[in-house]
């Protein structure tokens, strides 16, 4: 999973846990249509998630997380219940079982942050099956749709940031776009892809990983006179560090799948440097000018 989109999962996490207090109560969260005080059922339920809280066994905790779905299947605090049982899944390195929780969480309440997570997992996972698809399409049109009142500011816990909070909606925003552009090259709809992971490097210009699928998208149309672009996006996603750099086994992949295209349409392995001193620059590459992509040798 690339390093930038697990702190922001992590960051989200602690975002929805805000209204765990330890040895208070479940604070109220503004539900994302209007602001109400939530409530307990009973004293039980209250001990009950006191007893979750400070048990650091994540096993236990699974076993009391269960107790309390089958005691109040319908607690008003549902939305927090599923957070804690992810963030407890993630920990037991149980990313089948995360996505499950995460689609019962979007199918329970689509303004909270189920849907993000359905699409963060699935695509992490590459699943790919005409069923998964779907449900991850489903998702991804869901952020889209609801974000504004997702990230209204009602809902903004007093932890976070004005600022954060609509990074955080631009973050929401790019991983719809990302989610949907796996999709579409699952699908092999390779001008969908395009499009879409254009939208994701621009909310999100450092992510390699799209620049890779952009450039596998751009091939995939099969037009040679853009195979200088799908090049100059292999490049671009090798040499973006930090936060949202490929992985080692990717990154050689990727080198690969540049070489090759290189050569088949450059004679002069010289600037193949260039082109990475290039594509460091923009996520985009230049379409006018001295800078501009030379078409390939044998379209000259």
């Amino acid at each position: 999973m690339r390093r930038h989109t697990m702190s922001m999962m992590t960051e989200l996490i602690q975002c929805a846990l805000i209204v765990l207090v330890s040895g208070a109560s479940l604070l109220a969260q503004a539900s994302a249509s209007t602001a109400v005080t939530k409530q307990f059922r009973d004293r039980v339920e209250y001990n009950l998630l006191n007893k979750i809280q400070s048990d650091s066994n994540p096993v236990h905790r699974i076993v009391l997380l269960n107790e309390w779905q089958e005691r109040y299947p319908q607690s008003a605090f549902r939305q927090e219940r599923f957070y804690v049982l992810l963030t407890t899944q993630q920990v037991l390195g149980r990313p089948h079982e995360m996505l499950r929780t995460a689609i019962a969480m979007a199918d329970d309440d689509p303004l909270g942050l189920g849907n993000y997570w359905v699409c963060l997992i699935t695509v992490q996972l590459r699943k790919n099956s005409s069923d998964a698809l779907r449900r991850v399409e489903h998702s991804a049109l869901s952020l889209l749709r609801n974000r504004d009142t997702m990230f209204m500011l009602v809902n903004k816990p007093e932890a976070v940031s004005t600022t954060r909070w609509e990074q955080q909606r631009q973050q929401s925003t790019a991983l719809a776009h990302r989610a949907l552009g796996w999709v579409a090259i699952s699908r092999e709809q390779w001008r969908v892809a395009e499009q879409q992971l254009v939208q994701v490097l621009g909310y999100d210009p450092r992510d390699a990983e799209a620049s890779y699928w952009l450039g596998i998208s751009i091939v995939g149309q099969r037009q040679p006179a853009r195979v200088p672009a799908a090049i100059y996006h292999y490049a671009r996603s090798l040499v973006v560090s930090g936060a949202g750099a490929l992985s080692e086994k990717a990154r050689g992949q990727v080198r690969s799948a540049l070489e090759h295209s290189y050569s088949q349409c450059y004679r002069d392995e010289q600037g193949l440097a260039k082109l990475y001193r290039q594509a460091e620059t923009a996520p985009f590459p230049p379409t006018r000018g001295a800078a501009a992509l030379l078409a390939c040798d044998h379209e000259r």
